[in-house]
């Protein structure tokens, strides 16, 4: 089995990461992985691997998760042999973990895709190369092969993929186009959220008003770099939290009720995407129609856009 370590793994140990993707205990990981390699070369448990590396061992099933496919539909905007991209919709988590052994992006694809997916990301990630958090909607690219996986991989950490975010945030945002550069990590009063924080993996994310009603405010997110809730967390650090965010936003259960939103959703939409090929000379670009609900809440607030 292979593992490419991606920046939210950096740092951490191999025992760590090995459970992480196979959903045995460290202390399992120890009796059933005789041997492990980072690169190519011998390395023990406790080695701290960087943003990059290629973990490999041999395989082991995991014996708590029975990952099937499950007929959710989900939109396919493009397939070929090497690649699928996707719309996520909301309230849908990308990958089967506890709590959340079904209903999941990856047993939609598992289901649509059939066997056709890349499993070097693990056994509960097949064809993951980038996530979306649950709340969030939009693009994903999908790797059909492990070949694909480690090229995608690549272009993502070498900053050569370019997402573009639309959300609806809380007050009135004053510069037309700004930048929120700001290290991110786990929060130190409550490690299920991430936070502003100094020692944390620098983070960087380019912003564009379209539209604010004095209130409210519809803008673009560009983020340079790909941390875990980077765009909310770095709206949150400068007083614009994302509308109904119940992680980031002290007004949210207020927001919920007051806009109607529905379960599990914030106006965040990874709304376009481009990258290049993994295997021709090309560049590709996807582009997708905001959700009705995020239309929906864009027409409550008066936050007329025309592009």
């Amino acid at each position: 089995m292979k593992i490419v370590v991606t920046g939210d793994d950096a740092g951490h140990r191999i025992d760590v990461i090995i459970s992480k993707y196979t959903n045995y205990t460290r202390s399992q990981i120890k009796g059933k992985v005789r041997e492990v390699f980072v690169n190519g070369k011998t390395k023990h448990f406790g080695y701290k691997v960087k943003e990059g590396d290629i973990i490999e061992f041999e395989d082991i099933v995991p014996e708590i998760c029975d990952i099937a496919p499950e007929p959710i539909g989900i939109n396919v905007l493009y397939k070929d042999d090497d690649i699928a991209v996707i719309e996520k919709p909301y309230n849908m988590v990308v990958h089967p973990a506890p709590g959340h052994w079904s209903g999941t992006l990856v047993n939609a694809l598992l289901y649509n895709l059939e066997d056709k997916l890349s499993f070097m990301g693990g056994y509960t990630r097949p064809g993951i190369v980038h996530r979306l958090d649950k709340e969030t909607s939009g693009i994903m690219v999908i790797a059909l092969h492990d070949k694909s996986h480690a090229i995608l991989s690549s272009l993502f950490k070498s900053r050569m993929v370019h997402k573009e975010y639309w959300a609806i945030v809380n007050g009135k945002i004053e510069e037309k186009n700004f930048k929120v550069d700001k290290p991110i990590g786990r929060n130190p009063k409550n490690r299920l959220k991430m936070a502003v924080i100094p020692d944390g993996k620098p983070a960087m994310t380019e912003f564009e008003l379209l539209v604010t009603n004095g209130n409210y405010s519809l803008i673009k997110a560009k983020p340079i770099t790909g941390r875990t809730h980077q765009i909310r967390v770095h709206l949150k650090s400068i007083g614009h939290p994302i509308v109904g965010d119940t992680t980031y936003n002290p007004q949210a259960s207020k927001q919920i009720k007051e806009f109607d939103l529905p379960e599990s959703f914030i106006p965040l939409v990874a709304k376009k995407i481009s990258f290049p090929h993994p295997s021709r000379d090309e560049i590709m670009f996807f582009e997708i129609n905001l959700p009705k609900e995020f239309k929906e809440l864009m027409n409550s607030l008066s936050l007329e856009f025309v592009p």
